[in-house]
């Protein structure tokens, strides 16, 4: 069992949502030829992408086949996508994505294509960026990046907070 797993979790977490929004940035800039803001946070986050990793984690980790691990990362992140999708939804009354102009879609809020890509994407993450991950972590944890890390978590905390507010004001 690996020392300080939550706090690992918590790196993990932040990270990713950070990743997430920067790599929304740049798909968006790349196949869409334009700049948009990725999420609906003020700051530099998509918690989904945290949630995402972390889950991945969880699921994915430490499966013997190549195929099952990329089975379960497909399934895993397009059970994520859809009931973040609905909950924006339904609690929010915001559509965060679309997809019901892409074949094989179920209510637009996941689709074939995107779930392929998040099957291969989490696939990625969990052979290969995770364990790297990992060892950054034990080499470079330290009081200092406790502090940035939990300040980053607190900084997200307050702009879903607000965000959450001003949604129901």
């Amino acid at each position: 069992m690996k020392k300080n797993i939550l706090k690992y979790y918590l790196y993990i977490f932040i990270t990713g949502a950070i990743f997430g929004y920067t790599a929304e940035i740049l798909y968006s800039l790349v196949i869409r030829n334009k700049l948009v803001h990725p999420g609906t946070l003020s700051g530099p986050f998509c918690p989904i992408y945290g949630i995402g990793i972390v889950l991945l984690i969880l699921v994915v980790r430490n499966k013997k086949s190549k195929f099952l691990s990329f089975l379960n990362a497909f399934v895993a992140a397009s059970l994520l996508e859809y009931i973040s999708a609905y909950i924006s939804e339904v609690f929010f009354n915001h559509k965060i994505w679309d997809y019901s102009n892409y074949i094989l879609n179920i209510n637009g809020r996941v689709c074939l294509v995107y779930s392929l890509m998040w099957g291969i994407g989490g696939f990625l993450i969990i052979s290969y960026i995770e364990p790297n991950a990992y060892k950054m972590y034990n080499k470079y944890q330290s009081k200092k990046t406790d502090l940035f890390f939990f300040t980053l978590l607190i900084l997200m905390i307050l702009d879903i907070l607000i965000k959450t507010i001003s949604g129901i004001l």
